[in-house]
């Protein structure tokens, strides 16, 4: 779903999870360049996230500032998945785990394979084209952020009741209802089931959200300085614009003794 997009006038964000079109697509509107990003955008850089938990970094860290501008929108650059999870102090050391691919460090220790369902939705949510990534609704059902099965939803005592119903529906004869009641009990057992799933799927995507939350509101302090300095910058470019065209030199003028 895209029906929610950010209108902005100036790029806003750390270059390294910024998404494609956040760094390609703009419009014009009143003689003002401005950028259209949907939901799609935020995906990209949950992904980014995802991968810099994963490998100690993001994809694009080891690049520098323009060629990583040319390279977050290009299909031809392969962003890399490596076999194993590594920290951040790991990476490009000895104890990087991905220097190779044996499944154990030089001194015996075991490395950390990436979790099939961390891979599936990383490199769901880094498709250059947003058609293609993973959507909301899509992260909701999605086994990492729904490891429990419908059966351990509930405390194991609730499920236990519910499958000995199942196998043993006479069970239910040694009650004093209608069979239209006893159908009543099943169904409501089941409902409380996954009333019970939604309410722990709920809690695990206010978790992480509130950690998403932290880490937009580090991005944010960062990007403060850089605003600082982009500030900085101009005035001083300014007003070196209006020295040489006052003095007409490309030398500044020295003090006299």
């Amino acid at each position: 779903n895209d029906t929610t997009n950010i209108h902005r006038e100036n790029q806003i964000g750390t270059v390294n999870y910024m998404s494609p079109e956040a760094i390609k697509e703009t419009n014009t509107e009143n003689g003002k360049r401005l950028m259209k990003l949907g939901r799609a955008s935020d995906i990209w850089s949950l992904g980014i996230i995802l991968y810099q938990m994963c490998y100690g970094r993001t994809p694009f860290a080891q690049l520098a500032l323009f060629k990583k501008l040319a390279s977050i929108p290009d299909p031809s650059f392969v962003i890399p998945f490596p076999r194993y999870m590594a920290g951040c102090l790991q990476v490009g050391t000895d104890r990087d785990p991905n220097n190779d691919m044996g499944p154990r460090y030089a001194d015996g220790t075991e490395k950390i394979p990436v979790p099939p369902d961390l891979m599936h939705v990383m490199k769901h949510c880094l498709q250059r084209d947003p058609e293609k990534r993973m959507t909301i609704p899509d992260l909701l059902v999605d086994p990492l952020l729904c490891p429990i099965s419908l059966e351990h939803a509930l405390p194991s005592a609730m499920s236990q009741m519910l499958s000995l119903l199942k196998r043993s529906p006479q069970v239910l004869e040694q009650w004093d209802v209608s069979d239209a009641q006893n159908e009543k009990v099943l169904a409501y057992l089941q409902q409380t089931q996954i009333l019970a799933r939604i309410t722990n799927n709920v809690v695990k995507l206010n978790e992480t959200l509130l950690e998403l939350n932290q880490k937009i509101e580090e991005i944010n302090e960062m990007n403060s300085d850089l605003v600082a300095f982009s500030n900085i910058w101009n005035h001083y470019q300014r007003n070196a614009n209006l020295y040489l065209a006052s003095t007409n030199s490309l030398e500044p003028v020295r003090a006299k003794n």
